[in-house]
């Protein structure tokens, strides 16, 4: 596969007379009803506050599982060059929340993480050639881990590729589902759709004037922060066209920053680098500001199973804990 195949055409691009076209409506569904009650918990306390010895820097879910891979930190700054310990835990239908396993993670430099229902995947940058070479890893790259439960096979890697010789330059967001595995790599501008079988690219889209950074995906749609263009973009997941963007005001030069969509269609964000998360409707309306979680946000993700249950992971002053809501 040639670089044409899976890069945009920038002078291409910028020939069209609108880059993204007409703005579609989204499909009818309960997002309003549902929204509502998200508003609503925004100005209550967490029902739950867990203490963790080392900071939640990433975080991903599946069902009733909760994936918190922590790092540990010096002089309260993130030290990227320690080795990850990856924290499962198990929440059960009355959202009581015990560790199922803690297993060290191997790879360095990690950028964002996500899991299905068979393996855990793990974007990353710069690694080290020790493990490069014990794991047979490229320096920058996508990788998946078999996964059964809250086990974790760190010793069986797969590499996922975008070509025969083309590869990952900077993976910042990752999410999938059985079928696909969708990728944000930042320095190349483009968010791509990975089938998993053939690890053929089946769509892609191109932000040439961006910089495009998180992504999460539910059934219909995959959203997108861009924290050049300080926008929140909403796509079809079929084709990765894009159907809905928000532009997101903020004192910051960056931002928005990490983001989910369930599977009802409420979009969690967080904005101002680690100082709010914020929740809006699929529509990109009524933005609305948790006033209840301190400053210090690393990460979030929501456990849908029973109900669906909203876990942050805070790291403030020297304190590190998983604050969580449920609907």
């Amino acid at each position: 596969m040639n670089q044409h195949t899976f890069k945009c055409n920038v002078s291409v691009l910028k020939s069209l007379p609108n880059l993204y076209g007409p703005i579609r409506d989204i499909k009818s569904d309960k997002s309003s009803s549902n929204i509502e009650k998200w508003v609503k918990k925004t100005t209550d306390n967490p029902f739950q506050c867990i203490e963790i010895k080392k900071i939640p820097a990433y975080m991903t879910s599946f069902r009733n599982y909760l994936f918190c891979l922590t790092e540990n930190a010096s002089h309260g700054i993130l030290n990227s060059d320690d080795k990850k310990v990856l924290l499962v835990f198990t929440v059960s239908a009355s959202n009581d929340f015990e560790l199922a396993s803690n297993t060290k993670c191997p790879i360095k430099n990690v950028q964002n993480i996500a899991v299905n229902a068979n393996f855990f995947v793990v974007s990353y940058i710069n690694l080290d050639s020790k493990t490069s070479k014990k794991l047979n890893l490229k320096p920058s790259g996508v990788v998946l881990f078999p996964r059964s439960l809250a086990t974790i096979d760190f010793n069986s890697p797969c590499q996922l590729n975008i070509g025969s010789s083309e590869n990952f330059i900077y993976p910042i967001g990752v999410a999938l589902n059985n079928d696909y595995i969708f990728v944000c790599d930042k320095n190349l501008k483009t968010v791509f759709k990975i089938n998993f079988q053939n690890r053929s690219i089946e769509a892609n889209y191109c932000i040439p004037e961006g910089e495009p950074y998180k992504i999460s995906i539910n059934d219909n749609y995959l959203v997108l922060t861009d924290i050049g263009l300080h926008r929140i973009s909403v796509h079809s997941i079929s084709n990765l066209n894009i159907i809905n963007h928000l532009t997101i005001q903020q004192p910051d030069e960056n931002g928005p920053y990490g983001i989910y969509v369930t599977n009802d269609n409420i979009i969690f964000f967080k904005n101002y680098k680690s100082s709010q998360l914020v929740v809006l409707d699929i529509y990109l309306n009524n933005q609305t500001v948790f006033q209840k979680i301190s400053k210090g946000i690393e990460d979030f993700t929501v456990l849908e199973c029973v109900q669906q249950v909203l876990v942050v992971g805070v790291f403030d002053k020297n304190s590190s804990k998983l604050v969580c809501y449920s609907s």
